[in-house]
Formats: structure tokens, C-alpha cells, sequence
């Protein structure tokens, strides 16, 4: 009488095995260990090691480690520009909103006092508008510390500028 194999003995059990499903489970899960994969996959752990050194397992996860952190990091560094954009893109807004909001008035003011204006007796709106346009050079990333040395302006003359933005139509340009 012969002998009949048990049935699973006629093979070795690594000739079974998915190895290139085991290898990416291993590879791409960043947390699994390869004692996790020898059970998972019904493989000794020996087995599971000797393949992951001959295959280099450990080369392939810092690679693939290394490319998901590349992605992560590059991802994030994108949105961060995107929203600083967007807030940078919302805050000119306001702060040019403002800067037009006291030019008209001063505008108005000129219109309505003619002959009598000066520009020394609407120093409270054109200095509002200094501090407006100081904080639009900070969001932009531009120098603060402007004095009238360095620009030779007027406030006159700042004013007469802006009427002429006005009267161009600057008001519908945001």
C-alpha cells in the first residue's frame, strides 16, 4: 500500500506565495513588520526575511518612505502659497477699498471747499491713507519705513495722483 502526501505537502509553500503583493504590503505600509507579513501571507517568518534581504525590502521602503514625505511636503508648501496668495489677494482688496474710500472723501472735500482747500486741512484722511498704503507695502513685502526724503510727494501732490487714478477709472480696476 502506498503512501498518499497530504494535501499542501507536494510543494514548498514559497512558490505560493505572492511575493510581489507581500513585498508592496510590506513596502507601502510604513507600519507593518515583516512578522506582520509572514502571517498575513501563511509564510514562515525566516522565509519572509531572507526574501526581504535578498529583494532589499528595506531599500524599497526608505525609497518609498522618502517619495510620500517629497509628495506630503511639496503638497503642503503648495496650499500654504495658495492661501497665502488668497489672503494677501483679500487683504489688498480691503486695504484698497479703504485707500479709495478716503481718497473720495478728500476728493469730495476739494470739490466742495474749491478755492479754500489745502491740503494741510485734510491731514487726518491723507495721513488714514499713508498708514493704508504702509500696510499694503507690508502685505506685498515691501519697505514701511518710507520717508519724505526718500519720496519726494507732497501730500498736494499724493492727491492730485489719486484724482487722476479716479478720473482714469482706477476705482473699477480690483
Amino acid at each position: 500500500m502506498s503512501k498518499r502526501k497530504k494535501p499542501g505537502r507536494g510543494a514548498p509553500r514559497a512558490s505560493r506565495t505572492d511575493w510581489v503583493a507581500a513585498r508592496d504590503r510590506w513596502v507601502y505600509s510604513f507600519t507593518l513588520t515583516l512578522d506582520d507579513i509572514a502571517e498575513e501571507f501563511g509564510v514562515a517568518v525566516s522565509t519572509v526575511r531572507r526574501r526581504s534581504s535578498l529583494e532589499k525590502w528595506g531599500d524599497l521602503r526608505r525609497e518609498a518612505k522618502e517619495q510620500q514625505l517629497t509628495k506630503v511636503a511639496s503638497e503642503g508648501l503648495k496650499r500654504a502659497f495658495e492661501h497665502r496668495a488668497e489672503a494677501v489677494e483679500a487683504l489688498l482688496r480691503v486695504e484698497y477699498m479703504e485707500s479709495l474710500s478716503h481718497a473720495q472723501q478728500m476728493q469730495a472735500l476739494r470739490k466742495t471747499q474749491g478755492a479754500s482747500w489745502t491740503p494741510g486741512s485734510h491731514k487726518a484722511h491723507a495721513d488714514a491713507m499713508g498708514v493704508v498704503f504702509s500696510r499694503i507695502r507690508l502685505s506685498l513685502g515691501l519697505p514701511t519705513d518710507i520717508t519724505k526724503s526718500s519720496v519726494d510727494m507732497s501730500i498736494d501732490d499724493r492727491l492730485t495722483a489719486i484724482e487722476k487714478d479716479l478720473e482714469d477709472g482706477l476705482d473699477g480696476a480690483l
